[in-house]
């Protein structure tokens, strides 16, 4: 009960920044050998998130013959919303690939998540799942069908936990997991400290994927804490990941997965400026350890961010090489 009273607390600070802060527009990396990253968020008359668009840009096309798009849209959430709530009933995901061949984009996967509220608050998902069966490998008239999982949240005072059971409902024959498990740490100011998740294998438990901690934040306003779709995805966050070809620094040759991912919280009240990644044993020798640095706008809002990642052996700390990443935000007018 102690994290309903302390989210509550903030609520009307929450309120006036919804009158008075403005609103995310995108976020763009910096551009790397002609190409750059580039989320979008769109909003209604009420100022509620009704899409987050992701795509793959580049500057200009690389020859004569070059077919992709300089925008090559990758995901689309879009968000519903009952009469004038701010809480959203829905949202659905579709993401995107683009086809040389036929020279447009097409549909992987759908996913379409209904939000269920107890008290206000967000407690369950039914999420149907869909592929497109005439772009998977296997040829399977099952491809076509959905299928579901079921999602629960659950909060305490110190953390927040996201169940997902894909086994609800119907079976598919491809999902080789049972279901997965994201444990969300969160400290006094209201930041998350720590994201584990655990995905179980149906055979086994599966190796532990990266986990990040997080150690420092600045004083200034996160800018996605305000945005009303917060509350109902507290356990999810904005997210990019380059391999070291599209970061600056020198090349280094890791061994095994080398991503680095940049997180932005729904959750949190301030802005990340110390973490690490910590990957499994099987997964890769080497840990990162990132530190961000932000110019901020009139209203303490971060308007630039900039990156400097230190690849480390895990075992020792031994530094491999080091790396930078920058990102720009825009507002609405």
């Amino acid at each position: 009960m102690k994290l309903v009273f302390t989210i509550l607390a903030f609520l009307p600070v929450a309120l006036f920044a919804q009158n008075k802060l403005p609103f995310i527009e995108s976020i763009t990396s910096d551009t790397f050998n002609g190409k750059y990253q580039h989320i979008i968020f769109k909003y209604d008359q009420d100022n509620r998130v009704t899409n987050i668009i992701e795509t793959n840009c580049k500057t200009q096309k690389k020859s004569p013959t070059d077919v992709f798009p300089l925008i090559d849209t990758l995901s689309i959430q879009t968000f519903t919303y009952n009469g004038r709530s701010k809480n959203p009933v829905s949202r659905k995901i579709t993401n995107f690939k683009f086809d040389p061949v036929e020279k447009a984009a097409y549909w992987t996967y759908i996913q379409n998540y209904v939000f269920i509220y107890r008290k206000g608050k967000h407690v369950q998902d039914s999420i149907m799942n869909k592929r497109n069966r005439l772009r998977v490998d296997e040829d399977n008239k099952d491809n076509d069908k959905p299928y579901y999982w079921k999602g629960k949240i659950e909060y305490s005072n110190k953390a927040i936990v996201y169940h997902v059971d894909r086994n609800y409902l119907s079976k598919h024959m491809y999902e080789s997991t049972y279901g997965s498990t994201t444990e969300i740490l969160i400290n006094n100011q209201h930041n998350i400290e720590k994201e584990a998740e655990e995905e179980l294998i149906k055979s086994h438990t599966a190796p532990n994927p990266p986990y990040y901690t997080y150690t420092k934040f600045d004083k200034a306003i996160n800018p996605f804490s305000y945005l009303n779709i917060a509350g109902s995805i507290p356990n999810e966050k904005i997210y990019l990941s380059y391999n070291i070809n599209y970061l600056i620094g020198k090349k280094v040759d890791y061994i095994g997965p080398g991503y680095t991912d940049f997180n932005w919280y729904f959750f949190n009240q301030n802005n990340i400026t110390n973490y690490s990644i910590t990957r499994g044993e099987t997964d890769s020798d080497f840990s990162d350890v990132i530190h961000l640095s932000y110019n901020y706008n009139k209203f303490n809002l971060p308007t630039q961010c900039f990156a400097e990642i230190r690849k480390e052996y895990r075992s020792d700390g031994t530094l491999v090489g080091t790396h930078q990443k920058r990102f720009t935000f825009r507002y609405k007018n």
